[in-house]
């Protein structure tokens, strides 16, 4: 169960890293 639960917060600072550079991106077009 630990391990699943690494898992998923890696995915989830992938998805918090994802949405910080579409939001770069947004600020700077």
């Amino acid at each position: 169960m630990a391990e699943s639960l690494k898992a998923t917060a890696e995915v989830h600072e992938q998805v918090e890293s994802d949405n910080v550079d579409r939001f770069d991106r947004l600020g700077q077009g």
